[in-house]
C-alpha cells in the first residue's frame, strides 16, 4: 500500500521536466501575442495622448479667439460712434449746406480743391476735426458731401490729405447715403495704408447730405495679434492683420473676395490677384482637427470668432507640432509595454515553476517572519503616526513601504505603492527623474537630499511636495527613507506673490503702499513715470508731498472716515506733480488689516484722467452750448427754464421768458454771406447778454432766434426795462468786413406762472407775443395775452374750415353789376366768391384776410 502511494525518483524527475516543457512552451506563445498586442496598445496610447492635448489646446484657443474679438470689437465699436457723434455738429452742418452736390465730378475740378483748401469755414471745421481726432486717438476724419467728395479733413495739412478727392465707390459711402452706418476695410486711395472705415450719414431736412468717415490703421492695431500667433481677416475673407507678416492680403480658401471682378479688387485692396492661403487637412487621420498651413512641416490648430456685424474674423492658431509622437517615443513605449508584460509572463511561469520551493521556504521561514512582523508593526505604529508622508526605498528607488500619510497625500491603498518606483507616482512631464535618481543614490550613499517632486494625487490632480531623503537601515537592509510634505499652499502663495510682484511692477496705474502711520513704504514704476518722483525722493515722507491745494480738511476727513469705516475709498481727486503740474486723478484706497483687525497697510491706486475730462467737458459743451456764439443751446435753455421755474415756485418769485427774434436777418445772409451772418448772430448775442445779470439766462435756440430767462421779477419793470435795452442795443449797426449791416428785434413776453405753468406753455405763449410784436411793425416788443390765445385758435379753426368748405360746397357765386353814370345803364358786372359757412354764416372776406393772414412773417 506504501509502495502505490511513493513516487520514484524517475517519476518525480520525469513530471518535473514534463510541467517546466508545458510552462516553457505557454509562456512563449503567450510572449509572443503579449508583443504583438503591445504595439497596437502603443500606437492606441500615444493617439489618444495626442487627441488630449489637442482638445484642451483648442479650448484655449476658442477663448483666445473670443477675448481677442471682444478687445477689437470695443475699439471699433469706439470708432463708429465718433463718426455717430459728429453727424449733428454744426460746423459739419453749415459745411455741407454750403458745398454739397449730388454729382461727383470725374475728376474733381483742381478748382473744387483749391476752394475747399481755402475756404475759412471749411478751415475751422478742419481744425476741429484735428482737435477731435486727438483727443479721442482715431487716425483721421473726414467729412464728405452728397457726391462723394472729400471736403473736409483732419490731416488736411499734411501730404496724404483727403480733401478734394472722391470716394463714391467705397462701400462705406454707398451704404450711408442708403441712410444706414457704414464700415468696411481697404487700402487707402489716397495714403495706400490699409485701414478699418466708418460712416454714418448725415441728413437736411430728411435727404441724404453726406457723410462722416473715421479711419483706424491696421498698423495702430497690429499689438492686438502679437501677443497671440493670430491674424484678422475682412468680411470678403482676406487676411488685413496678422503676427505673421508674410501672411497679411492672401486670401483665404472660398473667400468671398475671389469672386470680386479683377477692377473691384484692385479698388478695395490696390491689387488686382490675391494669393490664396494654403490650408488643407493634416495627412494623419488620427489627426483629423489639424490643418497644414503652408505645406508647413508641422500640423497647426486653428480657431476662429466672427465679429457681427463688420463681419472681422479673428483667427487664433497653435502649432501642435508636440502632438506628433516621434519615432524614439513609439520605441520606448513599445519596449515598455513589451517588457513589462514578458517579465510579467516569466514571473508568473516561475511562480508555478518554483511554487513548491515557495511552500517548503515559507515553512522555514514562518518563526522568523513572526518575529520580523511584531518588529515591522512596531515601526509601522510610530511611523503611522507622523503626519508627514514616509517612503521607504531600497537602492533601486523601488518602495518597501509606505505609512498612512503617503496613503491620505496620494489617496491609493498600500499595495499600489509596494514595489512602484517614484515614476508612476509623478505627474507627466513635471519632474527631472534624472535628479530624482541622482538624489536617491546620493543619499543611499549617506548624504541627505532635499528636492521638489510633483505628484499625481487619485483623482487625477497634480500637487508639489518636498522630499527629505536619508540614509537609513530596515529591518537589517541599507535603504533610503523619504519624509515628503504637500506644499501646495506654499507653492499657491509663492506663485501669488510673484504674480502681483508682477502686477506692482508692470500696471499701468501708480500704487502707493504706507505704513499704518502712513509713511511711503513702497512705490511702483508708474507711480515715477506719473508724478516725477523716485522711491529715494518718497519712502519713508506721507503721501500729502502730491497734494495740490484745491481740497480743504474737510475732504480728507471724510477719505479717513470711510477708510476707518468700510476700509476704502474711491474718487476724484486734484494733486501736484513733481515739477508743479496740477491734474485730477482717479484715486482707489483700500485698507490691510491683521488677523487681530489692526491696521497693517494702505494701498492707494491712481491714474491720471486728464484727457479723460477734457474729452467729457467737449462732448458736454457739444451738445449743451451752441458752437457758433457759445451761448446754452436749446436743450440747456429747456434744463434751466425748468430749474428756474421750480425755484420761482419755492421762492414766490415769478420769472419771465423773452422770445426774441432778429427782423430781416435772412437779407443780410442773402445781400452779404453766411460768414458775415454768422459774425452778426456772434455780436447780437454778445449784445443782448450785456443787458441782463448775470443771474439770468440767454440762450440760441437756433436760426435769429434767441430767449432771456429773467429770474425773481416781482413786477414788470424791470423786464420791459431789459427789452428795451436789447431793442436798443440790437437796432445800432453791425459793423462787418463786408459792410454795415442793420436788423432790429421783435420780442415776445412770458410770465410764469400767471401765463402757463409748464415748459411747452411759456414756449407757446412766447412764440405767439413774439408774432404780434412783427405783426405791429417789428423794432417793439408784446406781452402774451389770452387775446393772442383766442386769436391763434379763431385762425386755426377758421383754416381747418376753409379746407373743406370747397368739398362740401359752401363757396357761392354773386354777381354785382357796375353802372355806368353817364347813361345809368349797366355796362359790366364783377364776379364776387363769397363762402356760406354752415355755423359762422356768411364770412366776409375782410375777416378771412385778417384772420389768415393778418400776422407778418419774418
Amino acid at each position: 500500500m506504501e509502495r502505490s502511494l511513493t513516487l520514484s525518483d524517475n517519476d518525480v524527475t520525469t513530471r518535473h521536466f514534463g510541467t517546466r516543457g508545458s510552462v516553457i512552451v505557454a509562456a512563449g506563445i503567450l510572449g509572443v501575442i503579449w508583443v504583438v498586442s503591445a504595439s497596437f496598445i502603443a500606437d492606441r496610447y500615444l493617439d489618444s495622448r495626442a487627441n488630449a492635448i489637442i482638445q484642451t489646446e483648442k479650448l484655449a484657443n476658442e477663448e483666445r479667439a473670443v477675448s481677442l474679438s471682444n478687445s477689437i470689437q470695443h475699439r471699433l465699436e469706439f470708432l463708429h460712434g465718433v463718426a455717430r457723434s459728429l453727424t449733428g455738429e454744426a460746423l459739419v452742418i453749415e459745411a455741407l449746406r454750403q458745398h454739397n452736390t449730388s454729382t461727383p465730378a470725374a475728376p474733381l475740378p483742381a478748382t473744387n480743391s483749391a476752394l475747399w483748401q481755402k475756404d475759412p469755414a471749411l478751415r475751422r471745421l478742419d481744425d476741429y476735426l484735428a482737435q477731435v481726432t486727438a483727443a479721442l486717438q482715431v487716425d483721421v476724419i473726414w467729412v464728405m458731401n452728397a457726391a462723394g467728395d472729400c471736403i473736409a479733413s483732419s490731416n488736411v495739412n499734411e501730404s496724404d490729405s483727403f480733401v478734394g478727392h472722391n470716394f463714391a465707390e467705397r462701400e462705406y459711402f454707398r451704404r450711408a447715403a442708403q441712410g444706414l452706418p457704414g464700415h468696411q476695410f481697404a487700402v487707402g486711395k489716397v495714403s495706400h495704408l490699409p485701414g478699418l472705415y466708418f460712416s454714418a450719414p448725415v441728413t437736411l431736412n430728411g435727404h441724404f447730405a453726406g457723410v462722416i468717415v473715421t479711419k483706424r490703421n491696421l498698423a495702430q492695431l497690429a499689438y492686438l495679434v502679437r501677443q497671440d500667433d493670430s491674424f484678422l481677416s475682412d468680411a470678403y475673407g482676406v487676411i488685413i492683420l496678422s503676427k505673421d507678416k508674410h501672411l497679411e492680403m492672401h486670401a483665404l480658401p472660398d473667400a468671398t473676395v475671389n469672386r470680386l471682378t479683377p477692377e473691384e479688387r484692385v479698388a478695395r485692396y490696390r491689387l488686382r490677384d490675391l494669393p490664396v492661403l494654403d490650408i488643407s487637412p493634416w495627412h494623419e487621420d488620427h489627426l483629423r482637427h489639424l490643418l497644414s498651413i503652408d505645406q508647413a512641416a508641422t500640423p497647426t490648430l486653428l480657431s476662429v470668432h466672427k465679429m457681427q456685424p463688420e463681419g472681422v474674423g479673428v483667427y487664433t492658431l497653435s502649432d501642435m507640432g508636440r502632438v506628433l509622437p516621434n519615432a524614439q517615443d513609439r520605441r520606448l513605449t513599445f519596449l515598455l509595454l513589451a517588457i513589462s508584460g514578458v517579465l510579467l509572463i516569466v514571473a508568473v511561469s516561475a511562480s508555478l515553476f518554483y511554487l513548491h520551493e515557495a511552500r517548503r521556504v515559507k515553512r522555514l521561514l514562518s518563526h522568523r517572519r513572526q518575529a520580523l512582523e511584531e518588529s515591522e508593526r512596531t515601526y509601522r505604529g510610530i511611523l503611522d503616526s507622523l503626519h508627514e508622508a514616509v517612503y521607504v526605498h531600497d537602492q533601486t528607488g523601488r518602495i518597501l513601504y509606505v505609512n498612512d500619510g503617503a496613503l491620505r497625500m496620494y489617496g491609493y491603498p498600500r499595495e499600489f505603492f509596494v514595489g512602484k518606483t517614484p515614476e508612476p507616482l509623478a505627474a507627466p512631464d513635471r519632474n527631472d527623474f534624472t535628479e530624482v535618481v541622482d538624489k536617491l543614490q546620493k543619499a543611499y550613499q549617506g548624504a541627505p537630499q532635499t528636492l521638489e517632486f510633483w505628484g499625481r494625487h487619485a483623482d487625477g490632480k497634480d500637487f508639489p511636495k518636498e522630499v527629505h531623503l536619508y540614509p537609513g537601515i530596515w529591518f537589517g537592509e541599507k535603504v533610503v527613507i523619504a519624509i515628503a510634505q504637500d506644499i501646495s499652499q506654499r507653492k499657491q502663495l509663492e506663485d501669488e506673490q510673484a504674480l502681483a510682484t508682477q502686477v506692482y511692477l508692470n500696471s499701468a496705474e501708480a500704487m502707493i503702499v504706507t505704513d499704518a502711520r502712513n509713511r511711503i513704504v513702497a512705490i511702483n514704476p508708474a507711480f515715477t513715470e506719473l508724478t516725477g518722483y523716485s522711491r529715494e525722493e518718497v519712502l519713508g515722507k506721507n503721501p500729502s508731498l502730491l497734494s495740490s491745494g484745491r481740497h480743504d480738511a474737510a475732504f480728507y476727513q471724510a477719505i479717513w472716515q470711510s477708510l476707518a469705516q468700510e476700509g476704502k475709498w474711491q474718487g476724484e481727486v486734484w494733486n501736484r506733480k513733481r515739477d508743479g503740474t496740477i491734474y485730477p486723478e482717479w484715486l482707489t484706497i483700500n485698507t490691510i488689516r491683521d488677523t487681530a483687525g489692526a491696521i497693517v497697510k494702505h494701498v492707494a491706486l491712481f491714474s491720471d484722467i486728464s484727457q479723460r475730462k477734457q474729452a467729457e467737458e467737449l462732448i458736454w459743451r457739444q451738445a449743451n452750448f451752441d458752437t457758433l456764439t457759445q451761448l446754452p443751446n436749446r436743450r440747456m435753455f429747456r434744463d434751466r427754464l425748468e430749474q428756474e421755474m421750480k425755484k420761482s415756485d419755492r421762492s414766490g418769485q415769478g420769472l419771465a421768458l423773452l422770445f426774441i427774434d432778429l427782423d430781416r436777418f435772412k437779407e443780410v445772409n442773402n445781400t452779404l454771406g453766411h460768414e458775415a451772418g454768422d459774425r452778426l448772430l456772434i455780436e447780437a448775442a454778445t449784445r443782448i447778454a450785456s443787458c441782463v445779470r448775470g443771474t439770468d439766462t440767454v440762450a440760441r435756440l437756433g436760426g435769429d432766434e434767441f430767449t432771456v430767462i429773467l429770474t425773481q421779477q416781482t413786477d414788470n419793470a424791470h423786464v420791459e426795462e431789459v427789452a428795451f435795452k436789447i431793442i436798443s442795443v440790437l437796432s445800432c449797426p453791425f459793423h462787418l468786413d463786408s459792410g454795415e449791416a442793420y436788423v432790429t428785434a421783435s420780442i415776445g413776453i412770458t410770465v410764469y406762472p400767471s401765463d402757463g405753468r409748464n415748459l411747452e406753455a411759456l414756449l407757446k405763449n412766447a412764440d405767439q407775443a413774439m408774432y404780434a410784436a412783427k405783426a405791429a411793425g417789428r423794432n417793439r416788443f408784446s406781452y402774451f395775452t389770452q387775446a393772442l390765445q383766442q386769436a391763434a385758435q379763431a385762425r386755426l379753426e377758421l383754416s381747418n374750415d376753409l379746407r373743406i368748405a370747397l368739398s362740401d360746397g359752401q363757396f357761392q357765386i354773386y354777381l354785382q353789376p357796375i353802372v355806368e353814370l353817364s347813361t345809368e345803364q349797366i355796362h359790366k358786372a364783377e364776379v364776387l366768391l363769397r363762402w356760406q359757412h354752415p355755423v359762422r354764416g356768411l364770412v366776409s372776406p375782410t375777416e378771412r384776410w385778417r384772420r389768415n393772414f393778418g400776422q407778418s412773417d419774418k
